[in-house]
């Protein structure tokens, strides 16, 4: 079928049958089927993990260099095939629209080639996906936030803070001070003795997550974030029913939270009878070493020994004691590897910088593919070499200005660079328009042009740089971090936008350039 296709374009349309776009399109789909299938297939979601990467790259950094060389040689034998004729060197297109035509296809076949990451990006999202829907990952996380109350790892967050807590009433009036741990009660001295005011010992009922101080004003009774301040509610729902003694609510969050433990294959390491029985003490629910559960997996860990060698004036006998680790539950596993779940359906800020990575690359590189089409090779890589050795001085300049003079603004210093390129490119067209209206030979304008073809999809960005700095000098500070941050997220992707518009005209000016004579 392939080679049907080939000969009909062949036959009727030599450029795109020469660009080789059919068979192009039938290797890219595969490249990246291939890549995609291994992005789901490596992608862990085992929830053996305690943490996990916002970007798939930390995880998947071998396949994604992997996909980079096969995108490599997929380039060099695609422009093998494709500059074994050229048509343009030795016959004028017939048109400028023809011209323009062919780097779209060039631009095309460029963004499959550098966009084969992004598919790697899009097996490894699927995979994650495919572990629950969003209304399930949100049903199962709000399940995993009221369990968190109840795993009592160590005994901070459990500490009683006068900002939220009032301390647990106690109905026993009268105490002697040596039968109580005095810094677990509040107490009001008396002639007699003194009054037991509530118990504030760490306690189930004072916890409180980080959300509580770094998202709580007091003051103000208002929350920073809505998605903690439903957390908060959550744990103050089971606080409640610990007061309330609401045992069955409190056993149907363990048993859920269990089910999803049996559901994800890790063990249970405390059934749901045995946790209740650990941490449900009425009436003050203290938390303490009989508490205490591991609120990530310790396998591997159930026997270690901890070895404590006392030096005595006395005796010289080594003293070892064991110390059996506490229950745990896998609470840690779940809370990341759902939290990764809901992550990959609300944040594509991962796969977007990826697709405007891939998508600028291509720009570039295609605008290079086509330059190589309109010269030759020798005078390609002499501008190629030009432009190198302007980036070298116009860069050492701007650093030694920098250096030396210190009483101008670093802005304005910086400034020099997109002027420089942004007046190159005008003088460049200025040559070129001359020489056509001329009508003399090419002479050195075949390095013009090619230079004047790779400032395209620079000469926008190189603008937008300047209003940036420009905006730093005059100190209006229209342009905070943050808006800075997403106008130049936007900037980039109306600039592809840009060169596909503005390679129109550089296609005329190039065919009216390659009317010149050579010589």
């Amino acid at each position: 079928m392939t080679n049907k296709i080939q000969k009909y374009l062949l036959s009727n349309y030599p450029s795109i049958w020469n660009i080789k776009i059919v068979p192009m399109i039938f290797i890219l789909l595969s490249l990246h089927l291939l890549f995609g299938g291994i992005g789901y297939i490596c992608t862990d979601t085992s929830f053996e993990s305690t943490y996990y990467r916002s970007s798939s790259m930390d995880e998947l950094a071998l396949v994604y260099v992997g996909s980079i060389l096969a995108s490599i040689l997929i380039l060099i034998g695609w422009l093998i095939f494709y500059n074994r004729n050229n048509a343009f060197k030795n016959f004028y297109p017939s048109t400028s629209t023809r011209l323009y035509s062919e780097w779209l296809i060039i631009f095309i076949i460029c963004i499959g080639i550098a966009s084969v990451p992004l598919s790697i990006n899009s097996g490894h999202i699927s995979k994650w996906k495919s572990i629950a829907s969003l209304d399930e990952a949100r049903e199962a996380l709000d399940i995993i936030y009221k369990a968190e109350l109840m795993i009592a790892g160590y005994d901070t967050p459990y500490l009683y803070n006068n900002r939220f807590d009032q301390p647990i009433p106690i109905s026993t009036a009268k105490l002697q001070k040596d039968s109580i741990d005095m810094d677990k009660f509040a107490f009001e001295s008396t002639k007699d003795g003194f009054i037991i005011k509530g118990y504030k010992g760490p306690s189930f009922l004072f916890y409180k997550s980080n959300d509580y101080e770094y998202c709580y004003d007091k003051e103000t009774n208002e929350y920073c974030d809505p998605n903690k301040q439903k957390h908060i509610q959550q744990h103050e729902i089971i606080k409640g029913w610990f007061r309330d003694g609401d045992t069955a609510k409190i056993i149907s969050v363990m048993q859920d939270f269990e089910s999803l433990l049996a559901k994800h294959n890790l063990k249970i390491n405390l059934n749901t009878q045995q946790w209740f029985k650990k941490i449900y003490n009425p009436p003050f629910f203290p938390v303490n070493e009989n508490t205490m559960i591991t609120n990530y997996s310790l396998a591997g860990y159930e026997n270690y020994e901890i070895e404590d060698v006392q030096a005595s004036p006395i005796h010289t006998e080594e003293y070892r004691y064991i110390k059996t680790p506490p229950p745990y539950l896998q609470f840690s596993e779940l809370q990341s590897g759902y939290e990764q779940v809901l992550r990959r359906y609300q944040d594509n800020k991962d796969i977007e910088s990826i697709a405007l990575l891939c998508i600028c690359i291509a720009t570039v590189l295609s605008v290079f593919v086509f330059s190589f089409r309109i010269s030759n090779g020798k005078q390609w890589l002499i501008a190629f070499i030009t432009t190198g050795i302007l980036i070298f001085i116009i860069t050492l300049f701007t650093v030694t200005i920098a250096e030396f003079w210190y009483s101008y603004d670093k802005e304005l210093i910086v400034m020099i660079i997109p002027v420089f390129w942004i007046g190159l490119f005008i003088t460049l067209l200025a040559k070129i328009i001359f020489k056509i209206r001329s009508k003399g030979n090419k002479g050195k304008s075949t390095i013009y042009i090619n230079i004047l073809t790779w400032l395209v999809p620079c000469i926008y960005p190189l603008f937008f740089l300047f209003v940036l700095l420009f905006d730093e000098y005059t100190d209006k500070n229209y342009l905070d971090i943050d808006m800075n941050f997403r106008l130049t997220r936007y900037m980039f992707w109306t600039n592809i936008i840009f060169v596909v518009l503005a390679m129109y005209p550089t296609s005329i000016l190039i065919r009216k350039w390659k009317g010149i004579a050579d010589e």
